[in-house]
Protein backbone atom coordinates (compact mmCIF):
# COMPACT_ATOMS: atom_id res chain seq x y z
CA UNK A 1 0.00 0.00 0.00
CA UNK A 2 2.86 2.34 -0.87
CA UNK A 3 0.69 4.23 -3.38
CA UNK A 4 -1.88 5.19 -0.74
CA UNK A 5 -4.72 7.50 -1.81
CA UNK A 6 -7.88 8.73 -0.15
CA UNK A 7 -9.98 7.09 -2.86
CA UNK A 8 -8.20 3.79 -2.32
CA UNK A 9 -8.95 3.85 1.40
CA UNK A 10 -12.61 4.71 0.81
CA UNK A 11 -13.02 1.60 -1.33
CA UNK A 12 -11.93 -0.72 1.48
CA UNK A 13 -14.79 -1.96 3.72
CA UNK A 14 -12.36 -2.68 6.56
CA UNK A 15 -11.32 0.98 6.58
CA UNK A 16 -14.98 2.06 6.74
CA UNK A 17 -15.40 -0.34 9.67
CA UNK A 18 -12.38 1.25 11.37
CA UNK A 19 -13.81 4.76 10.99
CA UNK A 20 -17.24 3.76 12.31
CA UNK A 21 -15.86 1.38 14.96
CA UNK A 22 -18.05 -1.39 13.53
CA UNK A 23 -15.53 -4.24 13.77
CA UNK A 24 -12.89 -4.53 16.50
CA UNK A 25 -10.34 -6.56 14.45
CA UNK A 26 -10.53 -3.96 11.67
CA UNK A 27 -10.05 -1.15 14.18
CA UNK A 28 -6.99 -2.92 15.63
CA UNK A 29 -5.55 -3.60 12.16
CA UNK A 30 -5.73 0.00 10.98
CA UNK A 31 -4.40 1.41 14.24
CA UNK A 32 -1.40 -0.89 13.93
CA UNK A 33 -0.98 -0.06 10.25
CA UNK A 34 -0.95 3.69 10.92
CA UNK A 35 1.68 3.31 13.63
CA UNK A 36 3.85 1.43 11.15
CA UNK A 37 3.29 3.95 8.32
CA UNK A 38 3.33 7.44 9.87
CA UNK A 39 4.28 8.97 6.51
CA UNK A 40 0.68 8.34 5.37
CA UNK A 41 -0.96 10.08 8.35
CA UNK A 42 -2.25 13.09 6.39
CA UNK A 43 -3.92 10.95 3.71
CA UNK A 44 -5.26 8.55 6.33
CA UNK A 45 -6.84 11.34 8.41
CA UNK A 46 -8.37 12.99 5.34
CA UNK A 47 -10.11 9.76 4.37
CA UNK A 48 -11.18 9.14 7.97
CA UNK A 49 -12.72 12.61 8.23
CA UNK A 50 -14.61 12.09 4.99
CA UNK A 51 -16.14 8.84 6.24
CA UNK A 52 -17.22 10.47 9.49
CA UNK A 53 -18.70 13.48 7.72
CA UNK A 54 -20.72 11.14 5.49
CA UNK A 55 -21.81 8.90 8.34
CA UNK A 56 -25.49 9.88 8.05
CA UNK A 57 -25.62 8.06 4.67
CA UNK A 58 -24.78 4.80 6.39
CA UNK A 59 -27.48 5.39 8.96
CA UNK A 60 -30.02 6.19 6.27
CA UNK A 61 -29.21 3.06 4.29
CA UNK A 62 -29.53 0.81 7.32
CA UNK A 63 -32.59 2.42 8.84
CA UNK A 64 -34.74 2.80 5.76
CA UNK A 65 -35.91 -0.80 5.44
CA UNK A 66 -37.39 -1.01 8.92
CA UNK A 67 -38.56 2.55 9.40
CA UNK A 68 -42.24 2.03 8.55
CA UNK A 69 -42.56 -1.07 10.71
CA UNK A 70 -41.12 0.78 13.71
CA UNK A 71 -43.52 3.67 13.23
CA UNK A 72 -46.50 1.31 13.00
CA UNK A 73 -45.41 -0.36 16.22
CA UNK A 74 -45.06 3.03 17.89
CA UNK A 75 -48.57 4.13 16.89
CA UNK A 76 -50.05 0.95 18.35
CA UNK A 77 -48.54 1.57 21.79
CA UNK A 78 -50.62 2.93 24.71
CA UNK A 79 -50.98 6.69 25.03
CA UNK A 80 -48.04 7.03 27.44
CA UNK A 81 -45.00 6.87 25.21
CA UNK A 82 -41.44 6.13 26.21
CA UNK A 83 -38.61 8.17 24.71
CA UNK A 84 -37.21 6.77 21.52
CA UNK A 85 -33.50 6.47 22.28
CA UNK A 86 -32.33 4.13 19.60
CA UNK A 87 -28.70 2.93 19.48
CA UNK A 88 -26.89 3.00 16.17
CA UNK A 89 -25.57 -0.26 14.75
CA UNK A 90 -23.12 -0.43 11.88
CA UNK A 91 -22.80 -3.34 9.49
CA UNK A 92 -19.87 -4.21 7.30
CA UNK A 93 -22.16 -4.95 4.36
CA UNK A 94 -23.62 -1.44 4.50
CA UNK A 95 -20.14 0.02 4.78
CA UNK A 96 -19.05 -1.82 1.66
CA UNK A 97 -22.13 -0.69 -0.26
CA UNK A 98 -21.58 2.97 0.62
CA UNK A 99 -17.81 2.99 0.07
CA UNK A 100 -18.26 3.67 -3.64
CA UNK A 101 -20.60 6.54 -2.82
CA UNK A 102 -17.89 8.03 -0.62
CA UNK A 103 -15.54 8.13 -3.59
CA UNK A 104 -18.18 9.86 -5.70
CA UNK A 105 -18.72 12.38 -2.94
CA UNK A 106 -14.99 13.10 -2.88
CA UNK A 107 -15.00 14.09 -6.55
CA UNK A 108 -18.15 16.13 -5.99
CA UNK A 109 -16.49 18.00 -3.14
CA UNK A 110 -13.45 18.71 -5.30
CA UNK A 111 -15.67 20.14 -8.03
CA UNK A 112 -17.56 22.29 -5.55
CA UNK A 113 -14.32 23.88 -4.37
CA UNK A 114 -14.16 25.70 -7.72
CA UNK A 115 -17.87 26.46 -7.98
CA UNK A 116 -19.39 29.80 -6.96
CA UNK A 117 -21.07 29.93 -3.58
CA UNK A 118 -24.84 29.27 -3.76
CA UNK A 119 -27.24 32.12 -3.12
CA UNK A 120 -28.88 32.23 0.32
CA UNK A 121 -32.05 30.16 0.49
CA UNK A 122 -34.11 33.16 1.53
CA UNK A 123 -32.86 35.38 -1.29
CA UNK A 124 -35.40 37.89 -2.55
CA UNK A 125 -35.75 36.17 -5.90
CA UNK A 126 -38.92 36.76 -7.91
CA UNK A 127 -39.13 33.42 -9.72
CA UNK A 128 -38.96 29.93 -8.23
CA UNK A 129 -39.07 26.73 -10.26
CA UNK A 130 -38.79 22.96 -9.83
CA UNK A 131 -37.23 21.07 -12.72
CA UNK A 132 -38.31 17.75 -14.16
CA UNK A 133 -36.21 15.59 -11.84
CA UNK A 134 -36.79 16.87 -8.31
CA UNK A 135 -39.21 18.89 -6.26
CA UNK A 136 -38.14 22.24 -4.83
CA UNK A 137 -38.89 23.53 -1.34
CA UNK A 138 -38.10 26.97 0.05
CA UNK A 139 -39.20 29.75 2.37
CA UNK A 140 -40.64 33.01 1.11
CA UNK A 141 -39.49 36.29 2.73
CA UNK A 142 -42.40 36.14 5.21
CA UNK A 143 -41.38 32.59 6.29
CA UNK A 144 -44.21 30.97 4.33
CA UNK A 145 -43.13 27.43 3.40
CA UNK A 146 -43.58 26.33 -0.23
CA UNK A 147 -43.16 22.85 -1.73
CA UNK A 148 -43.21 22.90 -5.54
CA UNK A 149 -43.94 19.75 -7.49
CA UNK A 150 -41.73 18.85 -10.44
CA UNK A 151 -42.20 21.01 -13.54
CA UNK A 152 -43.93 23.74 -11.53
CA UNK A 153 -43.06 27.39 -10.97
CA UNK A 154 -43.97 30.27 -8.68
CA UNK A 155 -43.60 34.01 -9.27
CA UNK A 156 -43.89 36.65 -6.55
CA UNK A 157 -44.49 40.38 -6.76
CA UNK A 158 -41.58 42.74 -6.16
CA UNK A 159 -43.54 44.24 -3.27
CA UNK A 160 -44.20 40.85 -1.68
CA UNK A 161 -44.50 41.06 2.13
CA UNK A 162 -44.52 44.87 1.96
CA UNK A 163 -47.52 45.94 -0.09
CA UNK A 164 -48.98 42.47 -0.70
CA UNK A 165 -48.45 38.71 -0.46
CA UNK A 166 -49.49 37.84 -3.99
CA UNK A 167 -47.93 34.92 -5.89
CA UNK A 168 -48.60 33.28 -9.26
CA UNK A 169 -48.50 29.49 -9.56
CA UNK A 170 -48.10 27.37 -12.67
CA UNK A 171 -48.28 23.70 -11.76
CA UNK A 172 -48.65 22.21 -8.29
CA UNK A 173 -47.54 23.60 -4.95
CA UNK A 174 -48.12 23.15 -1.24
CA UNK A 175 -48.25 26.27 0.94
CA UNK A 176 -48.00 26.59 4.71
CA UNK A 177 -48.61 30.24 5.38
CA UNK A 178 -47.36 32.43 8.19
CA UNK A 179 -50.36 34.35 9.45
CA UNK A 180 -50.34 38.10 8.80
CA UNK A 181 -53.78 39.68 9.15
CA UNK A 182 -52.76 42.96 7.51
CA UNK A 183 -51.59 41.18 4.34
CA UNK A 184 -53.73 38.26 3.14
CA UNK A 185 -51.86 35.59 1.19
CA UNK A 186 -53.27 34.79 -2.25
CA UNK A 187 -52.27 32.50 -5.10
CA UNK A 188 -53.24 33.21 -8.70
CA UNK A 189 -53.20 30.46 -11.30
CA UNK A 190 -55.20 29.05 -14.19
CA UNK A 191 -57.54 32.02 -14.15
CA UNK A 192 -58.45 31.51 -10.48
CA UNK A 193 -57.52 33.21 -7.21
CA UNK A 194 -57.18 31.41 -3.84
CA UNK A 195 -56.99 33.66 -0.78
CA UNK A 196 -55.95 32.42 2.66
CA UNK A 197 -55.02 33.47 6.19
CA UNK A 198 -52.89 31.25 8.47
CA UNK A 199 -53.57 28.28 6.23
CA UNK A 200 -51.98 25.14 4.79
CA UNK A 201 -53.17 23.88 1.41
CA UNK A 202 -52.16 22.19 -1.83
CA UNK A 203 -53.07 23.80 -5.14
CA UNK A 204 -52.75 22.77 -8.77
CA UNK A 205 -53.21 25.51 -11.38
CA UNK A 206 -53.13 24.92 -15.11
CA UNK A 207 -54.59 26.91 -17.97
CA UNK A 208 -58.33 27.17 -17.32
CA UNK A 209 -58.41 24.87 -14.30
CA UNK A 210 -57.69 24.67 -10.57
CA UNK A 211 -57.66 22.02 -7.83
CA UNK A 212 -57.37 22.99 -4.16
CA UNK A 213 -57.00 20.68 -1.12
CA UNK A 214 -57.27 22.51 2.21
CA UNK A 215 -55.37 21.00 5.12
CA UNK A 216 -55.68 23.70 7.78
CA UNK A 217 -57.48 27.02 8.21
CA UNK A 218 -59.81 28.48 5.61
CA UNK A 219 -59.52 29.57 1.98
CA UNK A 220 -61.67 31.45 -0.50
CA UNK A 221 -61.64 30.34 -4.14
CA UNK A 222 -62.59 32.83 -6.83
CA UNK A 223 -62.65 32.69 -10.61
CA UNK A 224 -61.00 35.55 -12.46
CA UNK A 225 -58.60 38.23 -11.19
CA UNK A 226 -58.59 41.97 -10.58
CA UNK A 227 -62.07 43.50 -10.61
CA UNK A 228 -63.58 40.57 -12.51
CA UNK A 229 -63.64 38.00 -9.72
CA UNK A 230 -66.52 35.62 -9.05
CA UNK A 231 -66.77 33.85 -5.68
CA UNK A 232 -66.94 30.08 -6.10
CA UNK A 233 -66.53 28.55 -2.65
CA UNK A 234 -65.15 28.79 0.89
CA UNK A 235 -63.30 25.65 1.96
CA UNK A 236 -62.99 24.13 5.42
CA UNK A 237 -60.19 21.71 6.47
CA UNK A 238 -60.16 18.41 4.57
CA UNK A 239 -62.31 19.80 1.78
CA UNK A 240 -61.21 20.02 -1.85
CA UNK A 241 -62.46 21.95 -4.84
CA UNK A 242 -61.85 21.33 -8.54
CA UNK A 243 -62.99 23.48 -11.44
CA UNK A 244 -62.38 23.64 -15.17
CA UNK A 245 -63.27 26.41 -17.58
CA UNK A 246 -65.98 24.20 -19.09
CA UNK A 247 -67.56 23.69 -15.65
CA UNK A 248 -67.25 26.99 -13.81
CA UNK A 249 -69.37 25.80 -10.87
CA UNK A 250 -66.75 23.21 -9.96
CA UNK A 251 -66.91 20.21 -7.62
CA UNK A 252 -66.47 20.30 -3.85
CA UNK A 253 -65.55 17.11 -1.97
CA UNK A 254 -64.18 15.79 1.32
CA UNK A 255 -60.80 14.02 1.19
CA UNK A 256 -58.91 11.74 3.56
CA UNK A 257 -55.95 13.38 5.39
CA UNK A 258 -53.67 10.49 4.40
CA UNK A 259 -54.09 11.38 0.72
CA UNK A 260 -52.37 14.74 1.16
CA UNK A 261 -49.93 13.41 3.77
CA UNK A 262 -48.66 10.74 1.36
CA UNK A 263 -48.09 13.32 -1.37
CA UNK A 264 -46.09 15.64 0.91
CA UNK A 265 -43.51 13.02 1.92
CA UNK A 266 -42.90 11.57 -1.55
CA UNK A 267 -39.66 13.54 -1.73
CA UNK A 268 -38.03 15.86 0.81
CA UNK A 269 -34.64 17.39 -0.01
CA UNK A 270 -32.34 19.46 2.21
CA UNK A 271 -29.08 20.95 0.92
CA UNK A 272 -27.15 22.84 3.59
CA UNK A 273 -30.53 23.98 4.86
CA UNK A 274 -30.66 25.97 8.13
CA UNK A 275 -31.90 23.70 10.90
CA UNK A 276 -34.65 26.15 11.79
CA UNK A 277 -36.05 25.72 8.28
CA UNK A 278 -35.55 21.94 8.39
CA UNK A 279 -37.70 21.77 11.52
CA UNK A 280 -40.43 23.91 9.99
CA UNK A 281 -40.49 21.82 6.80
CA UNK A 282 -40.74 18.57 8.76
CA UNK A 283 -43.56 20.04 10.83
CA UNK A 284 -45.33 20.96 7.59
CA UNK A 285 -44.82 17.58 5.92
CA UNK A 286 -45.64 15.35 8.90
CA UNK A 287 -48.17 17.56 10.76
CA UNK A 288 -46.26 17.52 14.03
CA UNK A 289 -44.70 20.06 16.39
CA UNK A 290 -40.93 19.74 16.91
CA UNK A 291 -39.13 21.46 19.78
CA UNK A 292 -35.32 21.57 19.89
CA UNK A 293 -33.38 22.06 23.12
CA UNK A 294 -29.69 22.51 23.85
CA UNK A 295 -28.58 24.02 20.54
CA UNK A 296 -28.96 27.14 18.42
CA UNK A 297 -30.93 25.99 15.38
CA UNK A 298 -30.15 29.26 13.61
CA UNK A 299 -26.47 28.31 13.39
CA UNK A 300 -26.78 24.67 12.28
CA UNK A 301 -27.41 23.29 8.78
CA UNK A 302 -28.45 19.87 7.49
CA UNK A 303 -28.31 18.00 4.18
CA UNK A 304 -30.31 14.92 3.29
CA UNK A 305 -32.74 13.43 0.79
CA UNK A 306 -35.77 11.36 1.76
CA UNK A 307 -38.39 9.60 -0.35
CA UNK A 308 -41.56 8.23 1.27
CA UNK A 309 -39.76 7.90 4.60
CA UNK A 310 -41.51 7.78 7.95
CA UNK A 311 -40.98 10.63 10.40
CA UNK A 312 -39.04 8.33 12.71
CA UNK A 313 -36.65 7.36 9.92
CA UNK A 314 -36.02 11.02 9.08
CA UNK A 315 -35.47 11.89 12.75
CA UNK A 316 -32.98 9.01 13.08
CA UNK A 317 -30.81 10.57 10.38
CA UNK A 318 -31.27 14.17 11.48
CA UNK A 319 -30.45 13.51 15.13
CA UNK A 320 -27.39 11.45 14.23
CA UNK A 321 -26.13 14.33 12.09
CA UNK A 322 -26.53 16.92 14.88
CA UNK A 323 -25.50 14.53 17.68
CA UNK A 324 -28.85 14.70 19.46
CA UNK A 325 -31.61 12.32 20.50
CA UNK A 326 -35.36 12.60 20.17
CA UNK A 327 -38.52 11.43 21.87
CA UNK A 328 -42.22 11.55 21.10
CA UNK A 329 -43.93 13.29 24.00
CA UNK A 330 -47.24 12.36 22.36
CA UNK A 331 -48.43 11.43 18.87
CA UNK A 332 -48.01 14.94 17.44
CA UNK A 333 -45.15 16.41 19.49
CA UNK A 334 -41.43 15.63 19.22
CA UNK A 335 -38.63 16.80 21.49
CA UNK A 336 -35.02 16.88 20.21
CA UNK A 337 -32.40 17.32 22.92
Amino acid sequence: MDELTVDGLLQQPSFINYCTRANEPDVHFWEQWLRQHPEHTATFREAEEMVKSMGWLLIAEYEKAGAMARMDAYLQKPAKKKPVMKPVYWWAAVAAAVAGLMVGQRYLQQAKQHAPAPAPLLAQQLHYAAGGKERSSFMLPDSTYVLLEKNSSLDIDRDYNAANRHVKLNGTGYFRIRGKASLPFDVEGGGYLVTALGTAFKMTARSGGVHVMLEQGKVKVEQGTGNQKKLLVYLQPMQSFASEAADASGTQQVFEPKALAAWKIQEIIFENTPLQEVVFQLESCYNVKINVEGMDINKETFSGKFRNDSLQSVLDVLCFAVNKQYEFTDETNVLIK
